[in-house]
């Protein structure tokens, strides 16, 4: 099958680029780690980019240069996107990318080399700040989609469609700021974890999972289902206590 094909592909194309640049800057690479939501589809392309963040002794424009072409292959390949830093820089970036570290840290595989990312340490506010921001993020594009849509509701079809996806990371981050426990949750036990804490409406979330099944005064109903949900999203996350 071709799915399988892909998952062999893209496995092996993994392999081969940590062993390409090993080969290229020897012991300037520190390591490799692939981080988010590829992590959990690993095996399967999927459409989505693979997070791959590649740790240097330095970054000079000659080890850029070595690596260019393995990192450009698995890229136009598996649209692995690469984010080149030193361990210095890695763990400076805590505070601007606390989202980022959190997610190799929880979901992240080491491909090659050392763990490097366990040991950073995360401020909790830090976190609750970029997570409110993300949401508020989203909840600017929500409006302005419905902004734009006019008389054609059928154009928030894509936009209820991946807003599930959109807030799993920020729910999950909100329920281990609430509590450690809660993790390793799977969508849906997510969003249940995520209204018997918060107080959310269940049925909005079953709701944003067929949109497209849904008349055009359906679809404008879960348009502003959409609108409260991220209001209180960004609610909760502006107040919760860290």
């Amino acid at each position: 099958m071709v799915v399988k094909e892909n998952q062999k592909n893209l496995s092996e194309t993994l392999k081969d680029l940590a062993q390409e640049l090993h080969e290229a800057v020897s012991d300037q690479l520190i390591s490799l780690v692939l981080y988010g939501q590829s992590t959990k589809d690993v095996n399967s392309k999927n459409g989505r980019d693979i997070q791959l963040t590649v740790v240097l002794k330095s970054v000079t424009a000659d080890v850029l240069d070595k690596i260019g072409s393995p990192l450009s292959k698995a890229w136009q390949q598996f649209n692995v996107q690469p984010y080149v830093v030193t361990k210095e820089e890695l763990v400076r970036l805590a505070d601007v990318f606390p989202l980022k570290i959190w997610s190799m840290q929880k979901h992240g595989q080491t491909l090659h080399g050392e763990n490097v990312v366990d040991a950073i340490s995360i401020e909790r506010e830090h976190l609750r700040l970029r997570i409110e921001q993300q949401l508020r993020n989203i909840q600017i594009r929500i409006r302005r989609r419905l902004l734009s849509t006019g008389q054609d509701a059928r154009l928030l079809i894509p936009v209820i469609f991946q807003l599930s996806a959109n807030i799993h990371t920020p729910l999950e981050v909100m329920l281990h700021l609430k509590d450690k426990s809660l993790e390793g949750l799977t969508q849906d036990e997510l969003f249940a974890k995520a209204t018997e804490i918060f107080g959310l409406d269940a049925s909005t979330f079953e709701h944003f999972k067929r949109p497209h099944m849904c008349s055009p005064g359906e679809i404008e109903k879960l348009g502003e289902e959409a609108v409260q949900l991220l209001s209180k999203l960004v609610d909760i996350a502006d107040t919760l206590e860290v």
